[in-house]
């Protein structure tokens, strides 16, 4: 058999056994393996907010006396906001494989590791993906010994504006925690 049969043969292979969800996920996270950590944490904050979403509640995400307009051009690329957290009583009560399970999704092409800190049992990770020549979507990654913190923000995000979108993300219902913003 030829070498050109065979690379033909083995991509034809390659796309029947790839889950077509993979090669189109984009900068759309899959974190639903996470969701089994809510049984034993003490606190789990979990967004799902997407594109109609945040336009519907750009006012209540500026809050009194904000810029409607300012916050709705910040949000204009942004198409979702996911996010999950879960903070446990005792160490470990994730496993390595939980985190292994994202950065695996983060090693497809488009993305790009930003910031990667790694010291004494504590993970933070920023990663870009990038859509043509511009930033498509974020993930951060924070792994800490009894707390887990995994964002994914999808679409253009203006690194320059993400400090006040991160302001009004702890506004979400379940994102308050004893009267202090997360």
């Amino acid at each position: 058999m030829n070498p050109r049969t065979i690379i033909s043969r083995s991509l034809l292979l390659l796309t029947l056994l790839v889950p077509r969800e993979v090669l189109a996920q984009g900068a759309r996270l899959q974190l639903g393996h996470l969701d089994r950590l809510a049984q034993t944490a003490e606190e789990t904050v979990d967004i799902t907010v997407d594109a109609a979403m945040l336009k519907e509640t750009a006012g209540f995400l500026a809050g009194r006396g904000s810029d409607t307009a300012k916050v709705h051009q910040m949000l204009e690329g942004i198409t979702g906001i996911y996010v999950k957290s879960f903070e446990f009583t005792t160490p470990n009560a994730y496993t390595d494989s939980d985190v292994e399970t994202i950065r695996k999704q983060l090693t497809a092409p488009g993305w790009s590791r930003v910031v990667g800190i790694r010291e004494k049992g504590e993970l933070t990770e920023i990663y870009l993906w990038k859509e043509r020549d511009s930033n498509g979507g974020l993930v951060v990654i924070s792994a800490e010994p009894n707390e887990l913190t995994i964002v994914n923000i999808v679409g253009r995000v203006d690194l320059g504006s993400l400090g006040a979108l991160g302001s009004m993300v702890p506004k979400l219902p379940g994102a308050i925690r004893k009267g202090r913003p997360r």
